[in-house]
């Protein structure tokens, strides 16, 4: 699961989440469950170099415990292991939540992020929507397309394409006009849009995702082959709807 800040930090876990990108996601696990259990999680060496070591001790003891259940919610996940993974990321979110400092902020409007995505999968929707609003107030802009994706999910298209339109707006401010994620935000907006049977804006955001697609994807790219056969069923179907 993508997360918002760079999970490999310096020192022992790092390793940890080495492993979970190779896919040793059991070797993983236990990784971190070992870091937990053995409270090895800071560099004492490191901390007589300062003066408040106390504090720093604390603090950094912290955050890796925060990092080690990142860890293990996003191993668990990609085990398919839920109720695991909500465990996990809840205990983040418990730790996240005491913090004072500025930078946590975008620590527990990730956690609330992925706890929404989580029941999102067990299809537990209006508790997705809940904590993605939550992050919503923190992160504004990350949530977008998420948000879209689960007012799809409740039957809610407008509010889908809502979403994903200001996912478009600030796309169009960070990213250069042919990135691949604009391409994907059109394409996700023409399937809200086949669902709701509006088959002649279904073909109009394919088509732009074709335009984008063709200038940052070579051309046998299995998006762009996907995408070929979508239009060809939006345009069956505006057809047979339209006569």
């Amino acid at each position: 699961m993508e997360r918002t800040k760079t999970e490999v930090e310096d020192g022992s876990i790092s390793l940890g989440f080495l492993l979970y990108r190779q896919g040793e996601f059991e070797k993983a696990k236990q990784f971190f469950e070992c870091l937990l259990a053995e409270n090895a999680l800071y560099d004492f060496h490191k901390a007589s170099l300062y003066e408040f070591a106390p504090l720093l001790k604390q603090y950094d003891v912290t955050m890796n415990r925060i990092r080690c259940y990142r860890g293990l919610g996003s191993v668990s996940s990609m085990l398919s292991q839920y109720d695991e993974t909500l465990m996990n990321f809840q205990r983040e979110l418990a730790i996240l939540t005491k913090l004072n400092q500025h930078e946590a902020e975008v620590e527990t409007a990730s956690a609330y992020v992925a706890i929404g995505q989580i029941h999102f999968f067990k299809k537990e929707l209006d508790l997705a929507l809940s904590y993605e609003e939550k992050a919503l107030a923190i992160l504004l802009p990350l949530n977008h397309p998420v948000l879209a994706y689960v007012y799809t999910a409740k039957g809610d298209f407008d509010s889908g394409i809502q979403f994903y339109q200001k996912a478009l707006e600030l796309y169009g401010q960070h990213l250069p006009a042919n990135h691949e994620n604009i391409g994907v935000t059109y394409a996700n907006m023409g399937i809200v849009y086949k669902e709701n049977k509006k088959f002649k804006e279904a073909l109009q955001c394919y088509e732009k995702t074709r335009e984008t697609y063709l200038e940052c994807l070579p051309s046998n790219h299995p998006r762009i082959l996907i995408l070929e056969q979508d239009i060809s069923r939006a345009r069956a179907l505006m057809n047979i709807f339209v006569c």
